[in-house]
C-alpha cells in the first residue's frame, strides 16, 4: 500500500514539474508572440508629427538622429541637394539657426534622385548638420508640399499653419545675401510676433523630378 502511495506521490510531482515547465513555454511563446506583433506593428506606422502636413515613410533612410517634432511651436522643413552649390552654400545657416534655436524643429529633405546614399551621408555629415535629413528618393514629400527649389523653406506653426515658405536669403548663394528671410522669421515668431514675411521667391537649383 505504501508502495502505491509512493507512486501516486511521485506521479503527482512529475504532472506538476511538467505543467509548470509547460506554463513557462506556453509564456514565453506568448512573450515572443507580443514583441514580434508590437515589431510588426511599428515597421508599418508612418512617421508624422504635431505642425508637419505630412508622413515619413517605413524604410525612408534617414541621415542623422531624428527629433520628436511634438510639443514644439514652430517647425522649419528644408528642402535640400548634396548636388546643388545653393543649397549648399545655405547650410551652415541653418545648422547656425538651428544651434541658435534649439526649440524649433529643424527637418531636412534630401530631394536629389541621383545621389547615392553612401554619399548623401557622407555629405551631411561633413557639413556637421545639427537635424535629421531623409531622404525623399521618390520626391513624395517633394511633391506634396510642391517644393521647385533647393534650398526651399516651409514653416509651419503647432496647428499645422503655413507661417513662411520661400528662401532662406535673398540670394542663391548665401554669401552674397543682403536679408535673411528664414533669420526674421524665426525672430519674429520666437518672440511671439506675427512672421514679417508669408512668401519670397525661391533663389537656387530647380529639383529634378525624373532620372535621365
Amino acid at each position: 500500500m505504501a508502495h502505491v502511495a509512493d507512486f501516486f506521490v511521485k506521479s503527482a510531482n512529475l504532472l506538476e514539474k511538467i505543467a509548470s515547465h509547460n506554463m513557462r513555454t506556453y509564456i514565453l511563446n506568448m512573450k515572443k508572440n507580443i514583441i514580434a506583433f508590437c515589431l510588426g506593428v511599428l515597421c508599418c506606422v508612418s512617421y508624422s508629427w504635431a505642425g508637419i502636413p505630412f508622413k515619413i515613410s517605413p524604410g525612408t533612410a534617414q541621415i542623422g538622429e531624428a527629433r520628436s517634432l511634438d510639443g514644439h511651436k514652430v517647425s522649419v522643413v528644408a528642402f535640400l541637394s548634396s548636388e546643388c552649390p545653393c543649397s549648399d552654400s545655405h547650410i551652415s545657416e541653418l545648422t547656425r539657426l538651428q544651434a541658435m534655436y534649439p526649440q524649433v524643429n529643424f527637418l531636412g529633405i534630401h530631394t536629389s534622385v541621383f545621389s547615392d546614399l553612401a554619399g548623401t551621408k557622407a555629405y551631411y555629415q561633413n557639413k556637421k548638420v545639427n537635424f535629421p535629413v531623409y531622404v525623399d528618393g521618390d520626391l513624395k514629400i517633394t511633391n506634396e508640399l510642391k517644393a521647385v527649389k533647393t534650398p526651399h523653406i516651409f514653416v509651419f506653426a503647432q496647428d499645422g499653419k503655413l507661417v513662411y515658405q520661400g528662401g532662406v536669403s535673398d540670394s542663391s548663394r548665401f554669401s552674397y545675401h543682403k536679408k535673411n528671410y528664414l533669420a526674421e522669421v524665426l525672430a519674429a515668431v520666437q518672440s511671439g510676433k506675427s512672421s514679417p514675411y508669408s512668401f519670397k521667391r525661391t533663389l537656387g537649383c530647380y529639383i529634378k523630378r525624373d532620372k535621365l
